[in-house]
């Protein structure tokens, strides 16, 4: 199941970066006396796309309103479940929900970009 805060999304929808590698990056040298050192860094943050495209992922009328109600009223973090993973996002970017109906003229189902970032690990 896919959801966002309480809000169920489409299981068609797709995530772009899914396959990205995360957000840290841990480097180990020796020292000069032979003592592991680690070194860690945070990378860019970890943005999310959720993309809704016009053979898949349709979102409905209801579910575009429940989350552009959420970008403008919630305060973050909220939390994105992804089938067996969950993590804490807010909305990121401007829009950061992108959507246009699927048929010109028609308001039924919509297709475009919900844009995340993480929120921590």
């Amino acid at each position: 199941m896919k959801r966002l805060a309480g809000i169920v999304l489409p299981n068609t929808l797709m995530w772009r970066e899914q396959s990205e590698s995360g957000s840290r990056v841990h480097v180990s040298r020796t020292d000069l006396a032979g003592r592991a050192v680690l070194f860690r860094a945070v990378r860019r943050p970890r943005v999310i796309t959720l993309e809704a495209g016009e053979d898949y992922g349709w979102i409905n009328t209801a579910t575009r309103d429940a989350l552009l109600l959420l970008a403008t009223t919630g305060t973050p973090p909220f939390s994105l479940e992804w089938d067996t993973v969950s993590i804490h996002v807010a909305f990121h970017g401007d829009p950061a929900i992108a959507l246009r109906p699927l048929w010109p003229g028609h308001d039924q189902y919509h297709i475009g970009t919900i844009t995340l970032i993480a929120l921590g690990d």
